[in-house]
């Protein structure tokens, strides 16, 4: 009798260690992307990747960009979210060198923007204790290109962009790396 017990025991231990072992790779391959159905009254699905795979933000993949409608009353503010490669940069850069309405933003810490930056770009760094606070009070109808050194800052800085409500965010993908790479020019 013990010994069924013990081989019942046996199998059952076995079963859970799979099926957890199973639910656990679930839950980790799928922690990257999450879908958010829409609540009622809601007519927006949102899909939202892990810094790790392509810069997603929303329905937002690189060099492609997300509209986000979303109505209060019969104000309806759109969104435009983009992330683009260093070249389409510098055109939207040398596009826009009179433009008041055009905003470059550097999130990267004091040390990194005095090792070179892009010209006429204003220091925020993400790391500050403040970093929403002062996004938060810039004007959300302008236009902002926002990078960092590799993208990973930056493309966070835009998901909080979204959430703050702004209207237009360029984001550069690859940050200063792929700004460099492309042999584009820095100032100190």
């Amino acid at each position: 009798m013990k010994n069924i017990i013990k081989k019942n025991y046996r199998q059952l231990l076995v079963f859970v260690l799979i099926t957890g072992t199973l639910l656990l790779y679930g839950c980790i391959k799928s922690s990257g992307s999450t879908e958010q159905q829409p609540q009622s009254g809601q007519k927006t699905r949102q899909k939202v990747k892990s810094a790790q795979e392509s810069t997603t933000i929303g329905t937002l993949k690189a060099g492609k960009s997300e509209k986000n409608k979303g109505t209060a009353g019969d104000n309806v503010q759109e969104q435009k979210l983009t992330t683009i490669d260093a070249e389409t940069a510098f055109k939207l850069i040398e596009s826009n060198k009179n433009n008041s309405n055009f905003i470059i933003i550097d999130v990267r810490t004091p040390d990194e923007y005095a090792e070179g930056h892009i010209e006429n770009s204003r220091l925020i760094n993400y790391y500050s204790g403040d970093f929403k606070n002062r996004l938060d009070k810039l004007d959300k109808n302008k236009e902002y290109f926002i990078y960092c050194r590799s993208g990973s800052r930056s493309g966070r800085t835009l998901q909080i962009m979204k959430e703050l409500k702004f209207k237009q965010v360029y984001n550069l993908g690859g940050g200063i790396i792929s700004w460099q790479s492309s042999r584009l020019p820095l100032v100190k």
